[in-house]
C-alpha cells in the first residue's frame, strides 16, 4: 500500500484557515479583560477624607496646587465591570468562541467595542484640613 501525500497548497490553506481562525478567537475575550474595573464615584462628595477617597480610587492621576487648595484629578471609568462580571462574559466568549469555532467573534467583538466604557475625570478641590470642598466631573 502506497502512502499518498496531499499537495503543498492544501496544507497551505488549512494552515492559513486555522491562522485566521485562531486570531479571531478570544478577541472579544482580551477585550473584557481589559475593561477597567468599577470604582464607586460615590465616595467623592462634600466632606469626604482625601485619605477615603485614595483609599478607594487609588493615587490621582494628578495632583496640584490651586492657591491655597490641593486638587486632585481622577480618571476611572464610573460604569467599570467588577472582577467577577469580566470572568464570567470573558469566559463565556472564550466558550463560545470555541462551539462555533470563531464565529461568534462576528457579533462578540463588535458589541464589546460598541460597548466600550469612557473614562471620566473628576477634579477633586480639598479645603484646609484635607476634606473636599467641591468637586465635578467631565467625562471624554
Amino acid at each position: 500500500m502506497r502512502y499518498r501525500q496531499k499537495p503543498i497548497w492544501q496544507s497551505l490553506i488549512a494552515f492559513t484557515l486555522a491562522l485566521y481562525a485562531g486570531s479571531l478567537i478570544s478577541r472579544s475575550s482580551y477585550l473584557e479583560a481589559t475593561r477597567p474595573e468599577y470604582k464607586d464615584p460615590g465616595v467623592i462628595h462634600e466632606g469626604a477624607r482625601r485619605s477615603d477617597i485614595i483609599a478607594t480610587l487609588g493615587n490621582p492621576a494628578q495632583s496640584f496646587k490651586e492657591g491655597e487648595q490641593d486638587v486632585d484629578i481622577f480618571k476611572f471609568d464610573p460604569n467599570g465591570r467588577d472582577r467577577g462580571t469580566k470572568v464570567a462574559v470573558g469566559t463565556f466568549n472564550a466558550t463560545a468562541d470555541i462551539l462555533t469555532v470563531g464565529l461568534w467573534e462576528v457579533v462578540a467583538t463588535p458589541a464589546e467595542l460598541l460597548t466600550a466604557h469612557k473614562l471620566t475625570d473628576y477634579t477633586v478641590k480639598y479645603n484646609k484640613d484635607d476634606t473636599v470642598e467641591s468637586y465635578r466631573s467631565v467625562s471624554e
